[in-house]
């Protein structure tokens, strides 16, 4: 359990998950923290990676490295979202389910996942960069195909990418 001081906002908790939500935290932690092998206990037989347990404690997360500058604004957009695909979920299974009630809730949780996977991908771009490891990026990411955003679905605007 993390606990911030009396009178910490709800912005300053936003902040702190942001980071511990990055795909840095996660790569941190692993690297610090203890392998505790698959759920046989047995480290050996682990053959992916998905299979491992790490034990993160609360003495390790003392020394993770704090980014600068955090990601206030995707965390918080990200946590409205989470809030609202809740809501679509609710909505979907309220009253009697229709073919087209749940065509158009599952639609829409699409489109809010989407949106939080991008968002997602930025916000870790945002926490690694702020951890200073990112100085080649300018000039060694390039694109070898222009890539183009289409609508599908219906007329909501959710967007899937895609390479021309």
């Amino acid at each position: 359990m993390i606990k911030l001081p009396e009178g910490a906002s709800e912005d300053d908790h936003l902040r702190l998950l942001g980071v511990l939500n990055s795909s840095t935290a996660c790569f941190w932690l692993k690297q610090a923290s203890r392998d505790k092998g698959n759920r046989g206990g047995e480290r050996s037989t682990a053959r992916y990676e998905w299979e491992r347990f790490y034990e993160f404690t609360g003495s390790r997360l003392e020394d993770f490295p704090l980014p600068l500058a955090y990601p206030l604004s995707l965390a918080s957009e990200i946590d409205t979202l989470a809030q609202k695909l809740a809501t679509v979920l609710a909505g979907a299974v309220g009253g009697v389910p229709t073919r087209d009630r749940l065509k158009d809730a599952r639609f829409a949780w699409e489109s809010v996942r989407a949106r939080m996977v991008v968002l997602q991908e930025e916000l870790d771009w945002e926490v690694y960069q702020g951890s200073g490891r990112v100085w080649w990026l300018a000039s060694t990411v390039q694109c070898s195909r222009p890539i183009r955003a289409r609508s599908w679905g219906s007329a909501s605007g959710a967007v899937r990418v895609v390479t021309a």
